[in-house]
């Protein structure tokens, strides 16, 4: 299979799950903002499980392509949901929801590997789209939704202005170090400049080499997969993943 038949299954088999997990994470931004009695979420029609409410097609385009994208933000009002707490609850409500759903995702593989062992050795052996029989194409979506909603987890918990792990941290340690958020909120442009280059050009640059974001994933979905579906079969270099194949 050749570098483009890769990238075109892996994103076949992702799609579900990414969706999913799109759509469950920003439903939670909505849902949480809610218990604190905004009305904002509701209003713009975000209480709701229809992805087309949530999904941003161009952030969705990109991330299938260049692997960084996002959805449409849930707005919630400051003068609602007032206190630091109550925004990093806000905030880290949709990676929580990822990190669920890949758990989810787990125990579903658990569950098929216990009713038939040799769905993981097959799949590695047979991964063409649509190959391999029901439980082979099954187990490669369960795969690859787990795959996604662990990397959504985890990017999502960055401590970058503009996505909620910055809010989670700002909230929990924002009277501890303010001088710290304070420079970072008023130089983000130098803070996003360095992350790109420790995040997306450095793994370029050192041909894959040095690359932390997808080494912090690789390690947190082989814990959990080895722990809680199989060791027998290693998830990372055994089976392919679309974040894997744009990052390298």
């Amino acid at each position: 299979m050749d570098r483009w038949q890769l990238y075109f299954t892996l994103v076949l088999y992702a799609l579900p799950g990414l969706v999913l997990g799109f759509t469950f994470h920003e439903l939670a931004h909505a849902v949480v903002a809610m218990r604190y009695g905004d009305a904002t979420p509701r209003a713009q029609g975000r209480i709701t499980l229809d992805p087309r409410r949530h999904i941003d097609p161009l952030g969705f385009g990109l991330l299938l392509t260049v692997g960084f994208g996002w959805a449409k933000p849930v707005q919630f009002n400051p003068y609602v949901v007032r206190s630091r707490v109550q925004q990093a609850v806000v905030a880290v409500a949709g990676p929580l929801t990822n990190l669920v759903l890949a758990i989810v995702f787990v125990i579903a593989m658990h569950l098929e590997i216990a009713a038939d062992p040799n769905v993981p050795g097959d799949a590695i052996v047979d991964f063409q789209f649509g190959h391999g029989g029901a439980p082979v194409i099954l187990y490669w979506f369960l795969v690859q939704g787990f795959f996604m909603n662990v990397v959504l987890f985890i990017f999502n918990m960055l401590p970058i202005p503009g996505i909620d792990g910055y809010m989670v941290f700002r909230g929990l340690l924002g009277g501890v170090i303010p001088d710290v958020f304070r420079w970072m909120d008023q130089n983000r442009q130098i803070v996003w400049f360095g992350a790109i280059a420790l995040l997306f050009l450095l793994p370029q640059l050192s041909g894959g080499n040095a690359n932390p974001l997808a080494t912090v994933i690789n390690h947190v979905q082989d814990f959990l997969y080895g722990n809680f579906v199989t060791r027998d079969f290693p998830l990372v270099g055994g089976f392919p993943s679309l974040f894997n194949a744009l990052s390298s």
